[in-house]
């Protein structure tokens, strides 16, 4: 009996510290090594508007909170993406063979911004290598930002595409993808 006592006050304050631990420790520290990671894979500024707040029960969650991507300095001023949440959850079984698997993430409210550029293109890209120039092609590649991590799910609640193309806009209103 005075090993199940033990074993539930134990389980007991390991659940409290779990709870607990989030209002404790604060993520705010790594947004500028966040910031510098995209800025690096996608050639685009990150601003986190709020706090980075997450959970570990039940689930482990990451929240971001008014997020935006910039353009790409040629591009116009506007950011090519705003998201008033961004949510993450992690997979728990792979954390304990070293992966990081993201299981869902949610975009809640986004707002996704494209752009007939200045050089008449009709698309953006996340980041242009132009390395190949230099090797006799004039091509441009799209470069795909090669991620440490999976992700299983992305979801997009209540979007908004607005495509502006010489001072007109199209907008697209009540996206929800999976």
């Amino acid at each position: 009996i005075k090993f199940l006592k033990f074993s539930g006050c134990l389980i007991l304050i390991l659940v409290l510290a779990l709870l607990t631990l989030p209002f404790l420790i604060s993520l705010d520290p790594y947004q500028e090594n966040i910031k510098t990671k995209i800025k690096a894979e996608t050639g685009r500024d990150l601003l986190i508007k709020d706090k980075i707040s997450f959970s570990i029960l039940p689930i482990p969650k990451i929240v971001l909170s008014k997020v935006e991507l910039s353009s790409l300095p040629d591009e116009e001023k506007f950011p090519i993406l705003k998201v008033n949440k961004v949510k993450a959850t992690l997979a728990i079984f792979p954390l304990f063979t070293g992966k990081l698997v993201i299981s869902d993430i949610v975009l809640e409210n986004p707002e996704i911004h494209i752009e007939k550029r200045k050089k008449g293109k009709d698309h953006q890209t996340l980041k242009i290598d132009d390395s190949h120039k230099n090797a006799g092609t004039h091509s441009e590649t799209i470069q795909i930002p090669k991620l440490p991590f999976t992700i299983k799910r992305l979801a997009i609640e209540n979007g908004q595409v607005l495509y502006v193309q010489d001072k007109e806009k199209i907008v697209l209103e009540n996206i929800n993808l999976v």
